[in-house]
């Protein structure tokens, strides 16, 4: 019924308590599996302390190499990790299709709805725009009320621009776009 999700760790924890994940009263070890070398960075840290306190769940930091962690992710079966994605192109298709198609080899969530596949393969196929778009609204309809994922954070992009340069702009996935860049009022400074 796509509810929207807010911050509640008192019911998170009686949520958790009543269900069958909660076998004995205990909760069994959860393994947070991160690629890098020294650990995760420092959001991630406070978010599994804030489990840590406020959940009771006993949480086992791996730290994997990149070069082990993103072949084997598909492979292996892990409680909770890191996975990102930045899109190759401006359309739906891009994330709903890649990452959550069973047929998809990204979907590294294992995820495999028939309803789900039905309605990106009807989008994939439709020449009308508008029932293309809704076909994609309602694939991910099924995402968010099946809770395929969730999502712990989100990066950003920062830049520090001085004030003599304008027309810095963003790309929809973040990136700088240098393209309409313009410096005015600038000084070049000589060296002998």
């Amino acid at each position: 019924d796509n509810n929207d999700y807010i911050y509640d760790p008192e019911s998170a924890l009686n949520y958790l308590s009543n269900s069958d994940y909660y076998l004995d009263k205990t909760l069994p070890d959860i393994f947070y599996n991160t690629p890098g070398y020294s650990g995760p960075n420092a959001l991630i840290s406070e978010i599994i302390n804030s489990w840590i306190d406020n959940l009771g769940v006993n949480i086992t930091t791996n730290v994997i190499p990149p070069d082990q962690y993103y072949y084997s992710i598909d492979k292996v079966s892990y409680d909770i990790y890191d996975y990102g994605w930045i899109a190759d192109y401006p359309d739906p298709h891009n994330f709903l299709y890649s990452l959550f198609h069973s047929k998809a080899g990204s979907n590294v969530s294992k995820y495999n709805n028939p309803d789900y596949d039905s309605l990106i393969d009807l989008a994939t196929m439709e020449t009308n725009e508008d029932k293309r778009i809704q076909y994609y609204i309602d694939a991910e309809e099924k995402l968010i009320n099946d809770v395929v994922l969730i999502p712990l954070y989100h990066g950003s992009t920062f830049a520090l621009i001085k004030d003599h340069v304008s027309d810095i702009n963003f790309t929809p996935y973040g990136m700088l776009d240098l393209r309409d860049v313009k410096i005015s009022n600038f000084s070049t400074v000589s060296y002998r």
